[in-house]
This record gives C-alpha cells, sequence and structure tokens, in this order.
C-alpha cells in the first residue's frame, strides 16, 4: 500500500514536472518571438526616431525664423512710423519759422 502511494506520488510529480516544462518551453518560444519582431523592427523605429527629431528641429528653425521676422517687421514698422513724425517735425518747424 505504501509502495503505491508512492509510485501514485511519483507519477504526480513526474506529470506536474513534465506541465511546468511545457509551460517554460512555451515561453521561452513565447519569449524568443517577441525579442525577434523587436529586432526585426528596431532599425525601422530609430530611422523615425531620428526623422522625427529632424522634423522637431526644422519645425523649431521655421518658427525661430517667423518670430525673427515678425520682430524685424515691428522694428522697420516703428522706425518708417519714427520718420514719418520727424518729417511731419521737420515740416511743421519749416513752415512755422517763415
Amino acid at each position: 500500500m505504501e509502495q503505491l502511494d508512492r509510485d501514485e506520488l511519483e507519477g504526480e510529480l513526474i506529470y506536474f514536472q513534465n506541465r511546468l516544462l511545457q509551460k517554460a518551453v512555451a515561453k521561452n518560444r513565447l519569449t524568443e518571438n517577441l525579442v525577434y519582431n523587436v529586432a526585426k523592427i528596431l532599425p525601422q523605429e530609430i530611422d523615425k526616431t531620428h526623422q522625427q527629431r529632424w522634423d522637431a528641429v526644422i519645425a523649431n528653425q521655421y518658427l525661430c525664423d517667423l518670430r525673427e521676422a515678425k520682430k524685424q517687421g515691428r522694428k522697420e514698422k516703428k522706425h518708417k512710423e519714427a520718420q514719418a513724425v520727424l518729417a511731419a517735425a521737420t515740416a511743421a518747424a519749416a513752415s512755422s519759422s517763415r
């Protein structure tokens, strides 16, 4: 009887060890497939990230240039207004001195 229980226990132990091994093999295959897929698309992802960075650099440069152009436009407008005020003052001074 004791030998029968021991054989049954060993059988169950072997059965569960086999199931555990099968699950480990399946997890290993899944991990290998995942690593393969990541390694396969990694160069494309790196290229895409580099392109996005360059796009961001170009967009930032464009926005910086746009701000600079607006600033320059405001300076030119103020300069023209100051010239107009100066011309009007000069004309007024010239006509009042006559």
